[in-house]
């Protein structure tokens, strides 16, 4: 038996018609996610902290004390500046040049569109150092970096002329 996935409510919601391809998968839960995409309204901005160190409890499940250590690069403030990381900024660097001119855009505009959600980041954190706090332009430097780095990661193929938020193409 197919479960499909339906809001809560007063009013009952009726799925849209699943193509032919995805019926003849047989997968549930292709059905129930599409459903759950096309029926799920969204909040602007998630409220409330995502991003955690890593509890000691789970640490120590391993029997490997550096387990949840970074070992090559660092994203975003937790281990910025781990001196083992540190070869790693230069590669940052670079990628934040190759992005920013491969958008024709400034950089400017790239710190622009990350000010404008760095309170959302901030509260992202959940015991973020002080020293963040207290620096608001290094974090939103390092969020531009780190956030270049990762796009530059991708695919450039996949990636090329595509427009994302605050109207920043790449």
């Amino acid at each position: 038996m197919e479960h499909a996935w339906r809001p809560t409510g007063d009013s009952e919601v009726q799925a849209p018609p699943v193509p032919a391809i995805i019926r003849s998968s047989g997968s549930s839960w292709v059905v129930e996610m599409d459903n759950m995409i096309n029926f799920t309204e969204l909040p602007k901005h998630r409220a409330g902290q995502s991003v955690y160190r890593v509890p000691k409890y789970i640490k120590d499940m391993t029997n490997d004390p550096d387990a949840y250590q970074p070992k090559l690069v660092s994203l975003g403030p937790f281990h910025h500046g781990d001196e083992v990381l540190l070869p790693m900024e230069a590669h940052k660097r670079r990628a934040v040049v190759q992005l920013v001119k491969r958008s024709g855009k400034s950089l400017r505009e790239f710190i622009a569109a990350v000010e404008e959600i760095s309170d959302h980041l901030y509260d992202a954190y959940k015991n973020l150092d002080e020293t963040w706090h207290q620096d608001r332009e290094r974090f939103v430097e390092l969020m531009v970096t780190d956030g270049c780095f990762l796009i530059s990661g991708a695919d450039e193929d996949d990636l090329a002329g595509r427009e994302c938020r605050g109207g920043l193409r790449v």
